[in-house]
């Protein structure tokens, strides 16, 4: 006895294709336990003969090989992508980094420019007459 969801983990469906599977053709729970609805074996042969799945062919481990090859070619791409925003935000780092570095310099020029004119206004009449 097993439930719908027991029964998609084991033929690697999922559950909305085993619920629907059970519904469309009125095949009843043989038991219902708390809230949990299991069905027959019977049923659950029935599942796998209609989606042409045997509980422990070699073609389930053919379909979970698949899955782990598409799972290892996601990884591969996200870590292609990865790799390439990380560059990005190395050069964007460097960016900012002489940017600020630009802003520093310019803000030293005009201090010291204003600290000249300072300077020039500061001595008075007599220096500037006499020197």
């Amino acid at each position: 006895m097993k439930t719908s969801a027991q029964i998609a983990k084991d033929l690697g469906l999922t559950k909305a294709q085993v619920y629907q599977y059970l519904h469309r053709n009125n095949i009843k729970p043989a038991q219902k336990k708390g809230n949990k609805y299991y069905y027959s074996d019977k049923a659950f042969q029935s599942v796998s003969k209609h989606f042409k799945i045997a509980s422990h062919s070699s073609k389930s481990t053919s379909k979970s090989y698949d899955g782990n090859q598409n799972n290892s070619l996601a990884i591969k791409a996200l870590m292609k992508q990865l790799e390439e925003k990380d560059k990005q935000i190395e050069k964007l780092t460097k960016l900012l980094d002489q940017q600020q570095q630009l802003n520093l310099l310019s803000a030293n020029k005009s201090h010291k420019a204003i600290q000249s004119d300072l300077k020039q206004e500061s001595k008075g009449f007599w220096y500037k007459l006499f020197h």
